[in-house]
């Protein structure tokens, strides 16, 4: 595939493909919130690229609209881990009500890996001409924002301190 189709996890070839359609297997689950998504890598101090998995849930699913609930995500880890082994599983569900689409109506991967290793600010984003739906870039910037800042290993390291000398 596409060299953007593929994430180096620590030395291992990870498939965005492959990783989507473990995750899509669940929409055929009854009362199964996920209705599409889409994996991109993400920046880790540690393994170079994680996947990430951008999640539009049903609106008409139980609790409040577009959530993901713990349980629903475990059981999405669960399934991709199961079929595709632990490097596959996702680092994060990034829980969005819409995604950048061209208009081809492919989805535009690379904002998403953009937004997710700038948070979206600060450097000069990549073209937008075939984004079909500039509207999309304010909620996906703050449910980023919602849920990359609880990921322990995006956050900046605190000094160790050490004993003083004897």
């Amino acid at each position: 595939g596409r060299s953007d189709e593929v994430i180096n996890v620590g030395g291992n070839r990870v498939g965005t493909a492959e990783v989507e359609g473990a995750i899509l297997l669940d929409c055929a689950r009854e009362g199964s919130p996920v209705r599409n998504c889409v994996v991109v890598g993400m920046p880790d101090p540690t393994l170079g690229m994680v996947p990430c998995a951008f999640i539009v849930c049903d609106t008409r699913a139980e609790g409040p609209a577009g959530a993901l609930s713990t349980s629903d995500e475990g059981t999405l880890r669960a399934r991709v881990l199961a079929e595709l082994g632990s490097t596959a599983v996702p680092a994060k569900f990034v829980v969005t009500k819409v995604l950048p689409e061209t208009y081809s109506g492919k989805y535009m991967r690379s904002l998403l890996r953009w937004m997710l290793a700038d948070g979206g600010e600060g450097v000069s984003p990549p073209s937008l001409a075939g984004l079909r739906n500039p509207e999309c870039m304010e909620p996906l910037r703050r449910a980023i924002r919602a849920a990359v800042v609880s990921l322990p290993q995006l956050q900046s390291p605190r000094p160790q301190q050490r004993p003083p000398a004897a």
